[in-house]
Parts: C-alpha cells; structure tokens; sequence
C-alpha cells in the first residue's frame, strides 16, 4: 500500500505537528506500508533519509503556526505538487 502524507507545513521543523508528521510516517513505514510525504518546500536542517519526501516549489516566508499572505499561495502550490506526483 502507498500512502501520502501531506502536511500544509516546512518540513522538517522542529515543531509537533511536524515531529509527529515524521513519527507517523515511521509508523506506517513499520507496519509494512510504503509512504511518502508531501510538505512546503523549506524546512529547518537536513530532511530525514528515511522519508520519502515530495516538496512544492513555494513555501510562504513565515514558518511559524498560524495564518500569513503566503499560505494560501503555497498551499495552492503544494495541491499542483501532488496532482503532478
């Protein structure tokens, strides 16, 4: 079974929706199922090599939770990202 996780967020980025965006995908992975996740194309760090990992082209400038001018733009990107994949 393939799975796609999608979070509307940077990725990685040490915050819980993203820690347990990775934790979930891990899970799944152990359970026997192949998973790939799609996120924002910007995050904090190196991604983790074990994740299966599609980025949009855009990300908003501002990383934190909660609303910006950016969002919508990028999660618009984000929905063309996964239609193409």
């Amino acid at each position: 079974m393939h799975l796609a996780l999608v979070g509307a967020f940077p990725f990685p980025f040490p915050q819980g929706s993203q820690v347990f965006f990775a934790d979930q995908a891990r899970a799944l992975q152990d359970a026997g199922a192949r998973v790939t996740l799609a996120c924002y194309g910007t995050g904090e760090g190196e991604p983790p090599r074990d994740l299966a990992l599609v980025r949009s082209p855009l990300a908003p400038r501002a990383l934190r939770s909660g609303p910006s001018a950016g969002k919508p733009i990028a999660d618009a990107a984000l929905a063309a990202t996964l239609l193409r994949a």
